[in-house]
């Protein structure tokens, strides 16, 4: 642990840049990743939901947090008991 540490405070080590290079390249994975996987929904909502049922548009973000809930509430993320 001692040697992590030295690596990580010494300036002239690379090993702290190389650290905040991948949590930036998972952030951004994961901001990219999200958009695509909200992108279609959205589409499809904004174009036929305010036309058939009178339901208001929504924001990108609005279509993620859709997404979530919809997961969270009829499962895909937390399966609890055996598996087929």
């Amino acid at each position: 642990m001692k040697h992590f540490m030295d690596n990580l405070l010494n300036p002239h080590s690379h090993f702290g840049l190389k650290i905040a290079a991948a949590f930036a390249f998972a952030a951004i994975f994961l901001m990219l990743g999200s958009i695509l996987v909200a992108l279609p929904f959205w589409a499809l909502w904004n174009v036929m939901f305010p036309r058939l049922f009178g339901f208001p548009h929504i924001t990108l973000v609005d279509a993620l947090g859709i997404i979530v809930m919809v997961k969270l509430l009829f499962g895909g993320y937390f399966k609890i008991g055996p598996r087929d």
